[in-house]
């Protein structure tokens, strides 16, 4: 390999790295979403669970 083709394979490696690490940045905030949905969640079945609207229906 010539030294232009590995300074190429080099930058092409480096592209590659940082796309990796863009995609692992939007999935981690989509995962960061989802918890912060799923917190509201939690909260409003203990709402309605406190409220006593879900009596007769079960508790999950």
């Amino acid at each position: 390999m010539s030294r232009h083709d590995a300074q190429h394979e080099s930058a092409r490696l480096t592209l590659q790295d940082e796309a990796l690490d863009t995609e692992y940045a939007r999935l981690a905030v989509e995962v960061m979403n989802a918890e912060v949905r799923m917190d509201e969640i939690k909260a409003k079945k203990a709402q309605l669970r406190n409220s006593g609207a879900l009596i007769g229906w079960g508790r999950s």
